[in-house]
């Protein structure tokens, strides 16, 4: 099968497609950039790839959840020292893992 070349259009399609599907069904909206401000009743969450500054970079995400969202229980506050601006963050953690 030959591989077929995607125009930008077609790649910000499918990037936008596989949001939804992971939105609809874990309850995450990835972020493209950080917010100014964690919003009131939110926490901010991170996944447990090595984090970068650069949002998706080496399979680095984070996203906003509501503080009560129990899909993401599974987590603990990180100490990290990514965007240290924003204040405390946390981090999805493994069934097995303490901390």
């Amino acid at each position: 099968m030959a591989a077929r070349i995607l125009s930008a259009r077609e790649m910000e399609a499918e990037r936008q497609a596989i949001a939804e599907r992971v939105k609809a069904t874990y309850g995450v909206d990835y972020l493209q950039s950080l917010p100014a401000a964690i919003p009131p009743g939110n926490v901010l969450l991170h996944n447990r790839v090595q984090p970068t500054r650069r949002l998706g970079s080496n399979g680095f995400r984070a996203w906003l959840v509501a503080a009560d969202d129990d899909r993401h229980a599974r987590r603990v506050v990180c100490d990290c020292g990514w965007a240290p601006e924003l204040g405390t963050h946390h981090r999805v953690v493994w069934t097995n893992e303490t901390h």
